[in-house]
């Protein structure tokens, strides 16, 4: 019998962090990775795209106070990138990425860091608004995928923290279970942050238009199992503060084509109408909150014109079942 040799890995985990703009909250998200208790290599590539509020310079006080003197420093015309080990933790290195420019929208930012990531058996994700508050997050969630090898991604729950209120809730309700791609086109069952996948099952999601959260778990669950554990380790923020660069009416475009795509690759999955159903709700979404907003503007007649567009009746449905909720 042939012998199956196993791909050498130079990180168990690479972790990708995408900020811009959240100065003050990439503390606590960095806070969050430094604390990870493993017992291999892990790295984190946390790319700041330009940010204008003085983020870069609070993560170059950080790595200067937590980590190493930097190492494989370069420069390109796009990005200044350095490398830093933990201080008194090997199993620490990070990747920064100081984008020159802001890159929103450009589909550049991946062949920075292609490289870094296939050199990961695992791959993980907390953007700069969110953070960890498990230590042994990492750990746990390798271990399992490590024991489990149909499975290619395990996700967790996570604390859904409010803004303007500074209330919390928890993300899910639901219990720990395998979670199949019905589920994952039909609303967001775990944070971005809660989640570790192989790197190796994500290989065709690079190869789509549309490259977002929900797409790649799709995927993910098409390559292998999702096992959700329920398990708190994150927190997800909502409302004022969280950067969105895009208005309401543009976003509610960009969100169309994505589940246009998506119904592309997993059109078997969908349930009737759902693809216009989901279409005009993000529509009469954006238009809503430009009006709670007290924003009066065109936009939202095009919001409503689009919905109308997609399926009237649907239109007046998600209208009515709004305003007898207000």
């Amino acid at each position: 019998m042939k012998k199956i040799i196993e791909k050498h890995y130079e990180y168990m985990v690479c972790t990708r962090c995408m900020t811009f703009n959240q100065a003050q909250f990439i503390v606590n998200t960095l806070d969050g990775f430094i604390m990870q208790k493993t017992n291999f290599p892990a790295l984190y590539v946390i790319v700041d795209d330009a940010s204008t509020d003085g983020e870069t310079d609070v993560i170059n006080r950080y790595v200067e106070k937590h980590f190493q003197a930097p190492f494989n420093r370069e420069e390109t015309d796009d990005y200044v990138k350095y490398c830093a080990r933990r201080k008194g933790n090997d199993n620490c290195v990070f990747a920064v990425f100081l984008l020159k420019f802001n890159h929103y929208g450009k589909k550049k930012k991946w062949p920075y860091f292609k490289h870094l990531t296939v050199a990961s058996k695992y791959c993980a994700m907390c953007e700069g608004d969110d953070y960890w508050t498990d230590e042994d997050k990492l750990q746990r969630q390798v271990d399992f995928l490590e024991n489990h090898p149909l499975h290619s991604a395990v996700a967790e729950n996570a604390t859904e923290l409010f803004t303007e209120t500074g209330n919390t809730a928890l993300f899910s309700e639901e219990p720990p279970r395998e979670i199949i791609i019905p589920e994952l086109i039909e609303k967001r069952r775990f944070a971005t942050a809660s989640i570790l996948y192989r790197t190796a099952a994500d290989e065709a999601y690079h190869q789509v238009k549309h490259q977002y959260d929900t797409m790649l778990w799709c995927f993910l669950a098409k390559t292998g199992k999702i096992y959700y554990n329920g398990i708190v380790s994150s927190v997800y923020r909502r409302g004022p503060g969280v950067t969105r660069a895009t208005d309401f009416y543009k976003f509610a475009k960009i969100e169309e084509s994505w589940i246009r795509e998506l119904f592309i690759y997993f059109q078997e999955y969908f349930k009737p109408k759902q693809l216009e159903t989901t279409i005009v709700n993000n529509y009469v979404i954006a238009a809503n909150r430009y009006l709670k907003l007290k924003k009066w503007n065109s936009k939202i007649l095009l919001c409503y014109k689009m919905a109308w567009k997609t399926d009237r009746k649907l239109t007046i449905k998600a209208i009515y079942n709004h305003f007898i909720k207000v």
